[in-house]
């Protein structure tokens, strides 16, 4: 727990002050600081607004808003609330991180996961999706334990669901009409309601054609504005078609970011859970399709150069995560074994097989999970 205190006529009341704030450290955690009391790399959530009266004294607790500020810019802060002597409590709340690596119908390995954290009550307060990531991810922020495998085993064989007719009909290989609006408007209702409601945030990556880099787009409604950031995260080279959003062009985020751990740890992130789709050992190739995306994305010379150097982007990812998992940094769940899915599954029962792996994987190694997230 950090209290900082405002000074009152009459000395300090605590064994550091800065900037006409005194702090108190207790539980022991203390923010890293220098010579001049400045708070300089703290990932301690403060949050907003909540102010009450106790005992004649004006408390102020701020939540959810990550701290790497200095002390004195605090001071300016606290400063706007009010004439009063405050004080601002802050506990061990950092802000805790889900990251889902995408994988396109091998992510109902996902899905398995999500659903043991449903059953738990397990909850994030970033969720960042890309491409099945963020398709399947949704229904962890509304709730709606088993419904990406549902709709899944239902529509698999469904050619208007994904088939190389609909690639050659449409030029997505993932019907985007049927899967974007027709599934979730009408044949497997998702609870945009819920999803609303939750507080933790959902954020989608997707891969800006024109720069070749990242976008990391916060969904607030999914509504058919949002689901179009899901579609473009999710849809692949070649055989989807460019997501036009306003002035981007965009595809699939895994092109740019496969597994957006450095995100989420520049945006706060301390507590860090890591969902991969490949099990331990999977070496990424160089893309097989290069030949035909050079051609069909010629007038993207940025994006090219990240589909050239996509494998070496993932193994750098990888190897991120690998190490932080090693030293207890982050949390990291993917499959115990290979998965029978593929990217393009039409096999329920396989599909089901992979789905019962990362419920079971995710079920297993749940009592270690939740120790991490409460330390």
């Amino acid at each position: 727990m950090i209290v900082i205190r405002r000074k009152v006529s009459g000395g300090s009341h605590s064994p550091s002050g800065f900037g006409g704030l005194t702090v108190h450290h207790l539980s022991g955690i203390n923010p890293v600081g220098d010579t001049r009391g400045r708070i300089i790399a703290s990932r301690y959530s403060l949050v907003n607004a909540l102010c009450v009266e106790k005992q004649g004294l004006k408390l102020c607790i701020l939540y959810k808003t990550t701290l790497f500020f200095c002390i004195q810019s605090l001071d300016k802060h606290i400063s706007k609330m009010g004439k009063l002597p405050l004080y601002v409590i802050g506990g061990n709340m950092g802000k805790t991180g889900l990251v889902l690596e995408g994988g396109a119908m091998r992510g109902i390995y996902t899905a398995g996961v999500l659903d043991v954290f449903i059953g738990n009550d397990i909850k994030f307060d970033t969720t960042i999706g890309v491409s099945a990531g963020a398709c399947f991810g949704c229904n962890l922020l509304s709730k709606q334990q088993g419904r990406a495998l549902r709709y899944n085993l239902k529509f698999c064989k469904d050619k208007r669901y994904c088939s190389f007719r609909e690639l050659l009909r449409s030029g997505d290989i993932y019907g985007y009409e049927f899967c974007y609006h027709k599934i979730p408007e009408r044949l497997d209702v998702f609870d945009r309601e819920a999803f609303k409601e939750n507080p933790g945030e959902f954020v989608v990556v997707a891969t800006d054609l024109v720069t070749g880099k990242p976008v990391y787009k916060t969904i607030e409604k999914l509504d058919r504005t949002d689901m179009e950031w899901v579609r473009a995260s999710a849809s692949m080279p070649v055989v989807s078609n460019t997501v036009k959003i306003g002035h981007d062009y965009l595809l699939d985020g895994g092109c740019s970011d496969s597994i957006p751990l450095q995100h989420a740890l520049d945006i706060g992130c301390d507590r860090i859970v890591v969902v991969l789709t490949r099990p331990e050992g999977y070496v990424k190739k160089k893309d097989p399709l290069l030949p035909i995306e050079r051609m069909k994305y010629k007038n993207f010379p940025n994006f090219i150069e990240t589909l050239e150097n996509r494998h070496i982007m993932y193994k750098e990812e990888l190897e991120l995560v690998e190490r932080l998992a090693s030293e207890g940094k982050i949390f990291l769940i993917r499959p115990s074994e290979m998965p029978p899915a593929h990217r393009i599954e039409h096999d329920p029962e396989k599909l089901l097989k992979t789905y019962d792996l990362g419920y079971k994987d995710a079920e297993r190694l749940l009592e270690d999970l939740k120790d991490y997230l409460e330390k």
